[in-house]
């Protein structure tokens, strides 16, 4: 489950619904590098470790300087369940970007307004 608790994010499931899909999940995401408010990836991982899943990252990159900003050093892997197995083992690495970052994917989307919709 990605970014699931950044308030800013309008695809976010936030608490309530992350709690119901609990028994669904594999692993949260307790960094993604584009949340703005610090304390969503930790409520996230707060989550992880109570649950007992393993925790993933995710630059979540729009722009080529904040690829690879938040990722998982993991063993390799050689499957799906081993996936999940050394998802376990892996180390969280990386860190939130600026909330600056933001502008530029705002910025990304003008010239597509300002082309109007699409026949």
């Amino acid at each position: 489950m990605s970014h699931p608790l950044d308030r800013v994010r309008g695809d976010a499931v936030g608490s309530e619904v992350l709690e119901e899909l609990r028994p669904q999940l594999d692993f949260v995401e307790v960094l993604n590098a584009r949340a703005v408010f610090p304390a969503d990836n930790r409520r996230a991982h707060e989550k992880a470790v109570r649950w007992g899943l393993p925790g993933s990252a995710g630059s979540d990159g729009h722009v080529a300087c904040e690829v690879g900003r938040a990722y998982v050093e993991m063993p390799a892997f050689d499957g799906p369940h081993d996936f999940l197995d050394c998802l376990a083992q892996g180390q969280i690495g990386g860190r939130e970007s600026s909330s600056l970052v933001h502008l530029t994917s705002t910025y990304a989307r003008w010239p597509k307004r300002l082309q109007g919709p699409r026949r």
